[in-house]
């Protein structure tokens, strides 16, 4: 047997064994598989995604996020300029996002302008609420836009957030923004995106430095101080003062003796907008996740706002389509994460 195979091999060319050997080999292995029982076979990804499909027990509590600790989530809430507002949205918010989280709980944190920077700046929270131009200002620190609130009075999540420079009736040398140059101008914070950067994305459409157009600026503090600013305009300490888009009609309706002592300078009546404006319109306030939410935490946090029902006041979030506007402000101003074009303009450098 050995002679004759041995002379058969050698007959055959070398490619001729190579393809009869493979040939043996797939018939042994044709039939070792016949063998083994259809149960035990494994053949790869299908059977195996097949077994776990099987298999698979979708817990009762799906919708709750796995997030490692045991202290609560926090939410740093900037300083609204209404305070009602303010506490409604916080609350209903918590409510929405609690569910997710019920092992740890969810926690408010109300801050002024600079606590909210040194939250962020420090992660000292897992969300953030607060307004379109801080969250875009501090985005360098893992700030990422959730969802932005929508009113009764601002649909559009694109378009419903400004500022209403007011003076004196009775100071009719004020008819535009420009005859401000040189002026005494009231406002919240210099980090109040509505009740201050909004106004020098404004002046900067003059093509002149905004830092340099007033010629001296009150900061009152605290973007609740609507009462502060408009006093300082009424006992003529200051030559203007800036609210927050719809502060100016709140006022009035507390304070309804001042009708006829205001005017809102340039002012703007648009259909996107219940109140009067004198600068172009933002997204409104917004909710940001940071980097100590995982992405899967934030995707559930992000469907949980925009399923939450609207506050009495009619405020619910949805998701804005247009952030530029925000971005050109900010690098108009030279704040946030073009702030750094200042060291390189060389005039700047300069001046300074």
């Amino acid at each position: 047997m050995t002679r004759l195979s041995f002379r058969f091999a050698k007959r055959k060319s070398t490619a001729q064994c190579l393809w009869a050997l493979r040939f043996a080999c797939c018939v042994l292995a044709a039939a070792v598989s016949v063998e083994i029982p259809a149960e035990e076979r494994v053949t790869g990804a299908v059977v195996s995604l097949d077994h776990s499909a099987a298999d698979l027990k979708v817990p009762p509590d799906a919708g709750v996020i796995p997030v490692p600790g045991t202290d609560p989530i926090r939410i740093a809430v900037i300083t609204f300029a209404l305070p009602r507002d303010n506490l409604l949205i916080a609350e209903a918010t918590k409510l929405a996002l609690a569910p997710l989280f019920p092992n740890r709980g969810i926690k408010l944190i109300f801050c002024t302008f600079e606590e909210f920077d040194r939250i962020v700046l420090s992660r000292g929270a897992e969300f953030i609420l607060g307004t379109s131009g801080a969250v875009t200002r501090l985005s360098t620190f893992g700030l990422r836009p959730l969802a932005t609130l929508v009113s009764k009075g601002g649909p559009d999540p694109n378009r419903n957030e400004g500022s209403a420079v007011i003076v004196r009736e009775d100071h009719r040398e004020f008819q535009t923004l420009g005859d401000l140059k040189g002026r005494t101008i009231a406002a919240s914070n210099a980090l109040s995106f509505p009740g201050w950067q909004i106004v020098l994305g404004e002046v900067a459409k003059f093509g002149i430095n905004p830092n340099e157009f007033f010629g001296k600026t009150i900061f009152t503090g605290d973007a609740r101080s609507i009462s502060d600013i408009v006093k300082l305009v009424l006992d003529e300490k200051a030559d203007a003062g800036v609210l927050r888009l719809c502060a100016y009609e709140q006022f009035i309706e507390r304070h309804p003796e001042a009708v006829g002592e205001l005017r809102v300078l340039d002012r703007r009546d648009n259909v996107d907008v219940a109140c009067v404006h004198s600068t172009d319109l933002y997204p409104g306030f917004t909710m940001a996740s940071t980097e100590l939410i995982s992405p899967e935490a934030a995707r559930r946090a992000t469907l949980a706002l925009l399923s939450m029902p609207p506050t009495e006041r009619g405020a619910r979030w949805t998701i804005p389509t247009n952030y530029k506007s925000v971005d050109a402000l900010l690098e108009a101003i030279r704040v946030g994460p073009s702030e750094k074009l200042r060291a390189t303009m060389l005039n700047e450098l300069i001046d300074d």
